[in-house]
């Protein structure tokens, strides 16, 4: 017995939807197997990335230090210059795995924050001091200006967090001023953001960088550039993202090349 060719046409199309149903179940199930598989191993590398390169790497650079300063006893200036450049490189390297380990904790979803009552003209002020420090010997003039009082710059926010943004934002206007000012300014004024820029008299941005500058890897702003800088391109990306988990907003500006960039971060008071 033979069926009507509509009836057999309509169970031929069952069978070929089943068969696809089951090729699209059989897909999300490898897909999500590979999701688990990847996120595993991110979390791994994260766990190796802290306790087997960044240990050792911060143990090189602190006892750099202590030989720079004497501890050990007098150096010469040719022992002084070479300890520097390895104290420099590894201070670089640890940079460099910081970056790799946040941008994964942040796509993840692992990046864990602690708000609290903070003072954003006493939190720069330390950055600040970081950098001067770091820059003796450099052609670059590091300002920081801030009027108010105590009260005036008080924001609810996880210090380490926005410390980490501050060192990421100057650490880039160092990078692209080989010698000029670099000023952190902070208004108050605003009834609703606390507002922190940071100015640079370096090589600038130019106006069609300024859209893609805080994505992922991005080293289009010195694409130009005479000078080829270190770095993983995501200094800027993580600043965002940590801006953004404090309700934030962070942007640039420039007149552009040679002109000099401002980096801006508004932050909710209180």
């Amino acid at each position: 017995m033979f069926l009507p060719l509509n009836t057999t046409l309509l169970l031929l199309a069952l069978i070929l939807l089943m068969a696809s149903t089951l090729v699209l179940w059989e897909r999300i199930r490898t897909y999500k197997l590979m999701v688990t598989l990847a996120k595993k191993e991110s979390e791994d590398f994260i766990s190796m990335a802290i306790f087997q390169i960044r240990a050792p790497l911060t143990a090189i650079s602190g006892y750099s230090s202590l030989i720079l300063e004497g501890d050990y006893g007098q150096t010469n200036k040719e022992t002084g210059e070479a300890v520097s450049a390895i104290q420099s490189s590894a201070h670089n390297l640890v940079g460099v795995v910081d970056d790799y380990v946040n941008m994964l904790r942040l796509e993840l979803g692992q990046m864990k924050y602690s708000f609290e009552k903070t003072n954003l003209k006493a939190l720069t002020e330390e950055v600040v001091a970081e950098f001067r420090i770091a820059l003796v010997g450099r052609k670059i003039v590091l300002a920081h200006h801030t009027t108010g009082t105590s009260d005036a710059f008080s924001i609810t926010a996880d210090a380490s967090k926005i410390k980490q943004v501050v060192r990421n934002l100057i650490d880039n206007a160092v990078k692209y001023t080989p010698s000029g000012d670099i000023s952190i300014y902070i208004d108050t004024s605003g009834e609703i953001n606390v507002i922190m820029s940071i100015r640079d008299s370096g090589t600038g941005l130019e106006s069609a960088i300024l859209p893609k500058l805080f994505e992922r890897f991005d080293r289009t702003n010195n694409k130009n550039s005479p000078t080829v800088l270190a770095g993983t391109g995501l200094g800027l990306y993580i600043a965002r993202k940590i801006v953004e988990a404090h309700h934030g907003r962070i942007w640039a500006e420039s007149a552009g090349k040679n002109q000099g960039s401002t980096f801006y971060v508004a932050l909710p008071k209180k």
